[in-house]
């Protein structure tokens, strides 16, 4: 079901916690941590953002 979501929206990526469900997806999947670095190193987001995945402090 998501992966026809994300096709019929035209996305690139899925991102989810448990990207061991998308193995054999068509539609390549990312965790948060490595989208939210992926988008750092094309410069859509800054480094310093915070997006509160550390944890609290």
């Amino acid at each position: 079901m998501q992966c026809a979501s994300v096709m019929a929206c035209d996305a690139d990526v899925i991102v989810s916690r448990n990207i061991k469900d998308y193995q054999h997806s068509p539609i390549r999947a990312l965790t948060p941590e490595q989208c939210l670095m992926e988008l750092k190193e094309q410069r859509f987001i800054q480094d310093d953002m915070d997006w509160g995945l550390h944890g609290s402090d």
